[in-house]
Order: C-alpha cells, then structure tokens, then sequence
C-alpha cells in the first residue's frame, strides 16, 4: 500500500511479503487462480490489497477477469487511479468501485495516513469516476484521529447524493 494508516494491520512493503517468504502473484499465477476458480463456478471477483491498483500487473489481471466474463469489484484507497485505470474501467466497468475516505484535510491524510498529498489525489479521483458514472462505495474509518472530520465528509457526500459507510 501506498499509505501508512497508523490503524492498519493488513499493510506489507514488498520486502516484508518476501521476508515471510512469500511473494507477490504473477500475472501468469492471476490467471491460472480466475481460470480455476471460475472452472468451480466462481462468477465474481473481489480486488483488494494493500491497494489493489499497485499490483504491477494490475491492468492485466483486471481485464483477463473482466474479459473472462467475472464480475469485478475493487476496493481501493483512490490515490493511484491512473488514466490508463480510469479508461479501463470505462471501457470495462467494474460492478463497483468501494473506497476509504481517511479524512477531510491533507492534514488528517497526513498525521493518519502519512501522506498529505494524497488527500487531494483522493477527493479529485472521487469526482471524476463519479462524473463518469461509475459505482462507488465511500467508507469512512473512525478512529480517534479523524473523529473531527466525520461531519465534513458526511456533508461532502451528501451533496453528491451519496451515502458513506461508517
């Protein structure tokens, strides 16, 4: 992931994956996993992470499953939504978009997430795949370090007709 949310358990740097001898799946491995699953009848696919969109292959991960007939949905924190990942998904509709809102502020994003920067890549990247009409998900995480920001952003969504998930 490309964030640092003190509060987060489910965070690795690639080289943490590795030190668990582990690793990150390839494409090839992607395939044979969406190949199989849909062999046992598996219709769906969920995308996640860390930050799902980070995945090297991602793009290709994403439109082998699409392509494959599966229905897709990706969770995401919307820093990294690139033009090629908004054009894919325009061509190529995920069944929903769910996404975490960390705060009202680049100050919140700062002092919870560890990176100021991404609060305005995040509140950009909300407003252009709403105008696109894709399906999105806005979450909210409480915890004592946004609490302040609770009605900020319930009032940001509301306004765009939009229901968050606290």
């Amino acid at each position: 992931c490309n964030l640092r949310c003190r509060m987060c358990y489910a965070r690795m740097e690639p080289e943490e994956v590795l030190d668990q001898g582990k690793h990150i799946l390839s494409f090839e491995e992607w395939k044979y996993f969406i190949d199989e699953g849909m062999k046992l009848g598996s219709q769906m696919l969920v995308l996640t992470g860390g930050e799902s969109t980070l995945h090297p292959a991602f793009e290709q991960i994403y439109s082998y499953a699409y392509d494959a007939g599966m229905e897709l949905y990706v969770m995401t924190n919307l820093t990294n939504i690139t033009e090629s990942i908004f054009r894919l998904w325009l061509e190529k509709p995920p069944a929903s978009i769910s996404f975490t809102v960390y705060g009202a502020s680049a100050g919140t994003y700062a002092s919870l997430c560890g990176n100021a920067d991404a609060f305005p890549a995040v509140y950009a990247n909300i407003e252009k795949l709403m105008n696109a009409g894709l399906n999105l998900f806005p979450k909210f995480n409480a915890v004592h370090d946004n609490f302040h920001d609770i009605k900020k952003v319930r009032e940001y969504f509301k306004k765009r007709h939009m229901d968050v998930t606290y």
